[in-house]
């Protein structure tokens, strides 16, 4: 089967999302709560069930990830975040349906969502029926810059990114150009947080830094230099 993508697909869908802390806490601030980072694993679980013939539905399917977590302060040695994704589709449908990722939807900020994702993704689409995903941050805070002001906070960051994903029968789309990342994709990025550090009412600092990524791997064809990515780097704190 050959999907057109040029005439209308309709597919209803029940998603189901599951997140499960140990000893998490929240805060509250303007009259809602908000997570504190935990010591221990943080779990993910989505699970969607396409529902053919629900309002002109064409596709049945199964999809499913799963996501790990991990938020720790070393002492004398900052903070390591981990997190770790794997999903699957049980059939070939529509490319919007797969799990894809797009440089369409890159933006020049980085937050806090940037530490779990591809920042640079130098080809246009990457689709896949399977994936596994992995991702390092580690913050080293003030450690390796002691000076400081109330408005002058550097802190320095280093990232890495893994991915490997596999895209079944890309002739079923149509001749549309996609790629997967079977030969693996990598990411890696340096990151200078709160180079201006704001106070807000004193209820929290909004942080403005910098940061420059770059790809490589088996599956990226552009070269390492012609990946650097600049970025503005946005955070908030408490």
């Amino acid at each position: 089967m050959t999907y057109d993508y040029e005439n209308r697909l309709y597919n209803s869908e029940l998603e189901f999302r599951m997140r499960y802390a140990v000893h998490e806490k929240r805060a509250k601030l303007f009259q809602r709560t908000y997570p504190i980072q935990t010591n221990y694993p943080v779990f993910y679980l989505r699970y969607a069930v396409g529902l053919p013939k629900v309002l002109k539905s064409e596709f049945f399917y199964q999809r499913v990830e799963i996501g790990m977590g991990y938020n720790r302060f070393l002492r004398n040695f900052g903070r390591l975040n981990i997190s770790l994704w794997g999903g699957v589709v049980s059939r070939n449908i529509p490319v919007m349906m797969l799990f894809n990722q797009s440089y369409l939807n890159r933006t020049l900020f980085l937050n806090e969502e940037s530490k779990s994702k591809f920042n640079v993704l130098v080809n246009q689409t990457y689709a896949a029926n399977q994936y596994i995903n992995g991702f390092l941050y580690h913050d080293f805070g003030s450690l390796l810059y002691k000076m400081r002001s109330k408005v002058f906070f550097p802190r320095l960051s280093l990232s890495f990114s893994a991915g490997w994903s596999w895209l079944f029968a890309p002739e079923e789309h149509g001749g549309t150009p996609l790629y997967d990342m079977r030969r693996g994709y990598f990411e890696t990025g340096v990151v200078v947080e709160d180079i201006l550090r704001i106070n807000v009412l004193n209820l929290y600092y909004i942080g403005l830094g910098g940061a420059l990524y770059g790809a490589f791997g088996g599956s990226v064809e552009t070269p390492f230099d012609k990946t650097l990515t600049p970025m503005i780097r946005l955070s908030f704190s408490l």
